[in-house]
């Protein structure tokens, strides 16, 4: 089918949802605008409700059939991605980041791991920064009370969210580990555009062989953008449309046969960056 004749379905198919949802909501007698305005602005919110339902029951069935993977220490596995070598790698160079981080800012650090998942990257930070103060996040709820219930400390607390659209709680750094290459381009610009934080560390897989458009888009759930199987196509790229963000890559890492892992620094600090992001956001939503 031809991009033409999807987007003329979508376009039927949302008139037709107003027209019905205007019926239940006012009647069939003639409405003002200002009444119009208020039922469509109800329908946009229903719509985004929906989407935040999907996207929780997504990663819900994800971790329920193990689609990752399992481990027998845990209920919840995250993937090879936070494997022993991976995860000692990463925690090795993030904790003297974040120590440089400490420094300069002359007092203990607070992070905010958006997607944290089954805490065994961030459980290894912890123990690693002893005065470091951990948020961890994730959409699952089952998998927060679960990471509650075991780890929760005085410099360790857990938070149900969705970060595409809830509030992010304060913090002086966020970590995003793996979380974007399951979402959609629009739900990463919306991440990025109310993030709170000085800066972020963003880790991305990425193909051996970087072939194809790029940031090529994709529905929310399990897999990637690129075929890891071959190690050939295009992850994302936060330093390329439709996102052009300035990035520094900090660290990768090698994770056989077919991917690295690479962590880019991202500065938040720039106002004209966040409405830059905002513009984009509303562009790629319309």
């Amino acid at each position: 089918m031809s991009i033409a004749s999807n987007v003329l379905r979508r376009a039927f198919r949302a008139a037709t949802s107003l027209q019905s949802f205007m019926l239940d909501e006012l009647g069939a007698a003639k409405v003002d605008a200002k009444k119009m305005a208020a039922a469509f602005d109800r329908l946009v919110n229903r719509s985004a409700l929906d989407q935040r339902e999907r996207r929780r029951r997504t990663f819900q069935s994800i971790y329920n059939r193990g689609v990752w993977g399992k481990d027998e220490t845990t209920r919840f596995f995250s993937g090879v991605g936070s494997n022993p070598a991976a995860a000692e790698f990463y925690v090795g160079q993030m904790a003297a980041l974040l120590e440089r981080h400490a420094k300069e800012l002359g007092r203990p650090l607070t992070i905010v791991d958006l997607g944290c998942g089954d805490f065994r990257i961030g459980k290894a930070l912890v123990e690693r920064l002893p005065a470091l103060t951990y948020i961890g996040c994730d959409i699952v709820p089952e998998l927060i009370a679960y990471n509650a219930a075991r780890y929760t400390s005085a410099r360790v607390r857990f938070q149900t969210l969705d970060a595409v659209c809830d509030p992010l709680p304060e913090g002086d750094v966020c970590l995003v580990r793996q979380v974007f290459q399951h979402l959609t381009n629009n739900d990463i610009l919306s991440v990025l555009t109310h993030m709170p934080y000085p800066c972020a560390y963003v880790s991305e897989g990425q193909p051996v062989r970087r072939i194809g458009p790029v940031n090529p888009d994709k529905v929310v759930g399990a897999s990637v953008r690129f075929d890891w199987r071959t190690g050939r196509g295009r992850g994302v790229e936060l330093n390329q449309p439709p996102f052009d963000l300035p990035s520094q890559e900090v660290f990768r890492f090698s994770l056989p046969p077919n991917e690295v892992i690479i962590t880019e620094r991202l500065d938040l600090t720039s106002g004209a960056l966040a409405k830059g992001l905002a513009n984009k956001a509303s562009a790629v939503s319309r």
